[in-house]
């Protein structure tokens, strides 16, 4: 989701712990279910032999179900992260994801750790639902708007973002897509020894919004 406030005190929790935070993504690409059908174990033919079997081979193929196809279309996606900076380190206190288009479902955002290639504008979140798990590489962009209370510290940022599905497990093993989004993150920010709002340290308190829209297909 966006980086709030508090970029700078992820960025540098993320140098510390090679961990990272929020940021806006876009999402899920479905694969097809596929159910399958069997024959009946016993068949009654028109005859014995060769011709029996080439009876039941043809009754076989007009009852089986055709295999999937791959799904692709349009995708839309609007998250919510809690997160939690009263220990000194981000954490994670709720997350919801829910999309709607090629796949519909509800599930929930997991941070993931960047590589250590990654610059510090990527994300890396797990996008999890009950059918499986997809990969979100996500990049923010131009910061559209931020204010700042330095009297209690409040804030609320609004980021441009873009993300990529790059596979996952289960139902999107092979899902692939692409999507630009809008991340907001407000908050209570930190204060420093001297009681000026700290930009090194994670928000005592953060709320990530995300909406985006793009394209998915596995």
């Amino acid at each position: 989701m966006p980086h709030g406030a508090g970029a700078g005190a992820r960025r540098a929790d993320r140098r510390r712990r090679a961990g990272r935070h929020p940021r806006s993504r876009a999402v899920p690409a479905l694969a097809a279910k596929i159910s399958t059908r069997t024959g009946r174990k016993h068949e009654t033919t028109g005859g014995r032999g060769a011709a029996g079997r080439r009876d039941r081979a043809s009754r076989l193929r007009a009852t089986a179900l055709p295999a999937a196809a791959a799904t692709s279309g349009s995708e839309t996606f609007s998250g919510t992260i809690v997160t939690s900076g009263v220990a000194g380190t981000r954490t994670v206190i709720s997350s919801v994801i829910v999309a709607k288009g090629v796949f519909s479902g509800v599930g929930r955002i997991v941070e993931i750790p960047n590589l250590p290639t990654d610059p510090d504008n990527v994300t890396r979140d797990d996008l999890v639902f009950p059918e499986g798990t997809m990969h979100l590489v996500g990049m923010s962009g131009d910061i559209t708007s931020f204010s700042l209370n330095p009297d209690n510290c409040r804030f609320r940022l609004t980021v441009q973002q873009t993300g990529e599905i790059t596979g996952g497990t289960g139902q999107f093993a092979t899902t692939t897509g692409s999507n630009t989004g809008t991340g907001t993150a407000e908050g209570l920010g930190a204060r420093n020894p001297d009681g000026s709002c700290s930009v090194t340290q994670p928000p005592l308190h953060e709320v990530d919004m995300i909406a985006a829209s793009g394209t998915l297909s596995s």
